[in-house]
């Protein structure tokens, strides 16, 4: 597919064009990914536990503390 131009790629899937995210296709993602993800207490889903950028679930500390952290480093926001 690296041969194709970004117009013809986009039109070859038959996607919409203005307004189409095609960051998965160029890999210029418009936010910057998070190193660190900070643990939620009472999310959605109930999880008291946050997946890390390695996706695996990372809780280190006494979350009733507040020393939580991800991969080792303290979050501080």
């Amino acid at each position: 597919l690296a041969y194709l131009t970004l117009d013809g790629l986009v039109s070859s899937i038959g996607a919409a064009g203005d307004g189409f995210c095609n960051a998965c296709l160029t890999g210029d993602y418009p936010t910057e990914i998070p190193q660190e993800i900070p643990v939620s207490l009472g999310g959605p889903n109930g999880s008291a536990g946050a997946v890390n950028t390695d996706g695996q679930l990372a809780i280190d500390g006494d979350v009733s503390s507040g020393d939580s952290t991800l991969g080792g480093k303290a979050h501080h926001g």
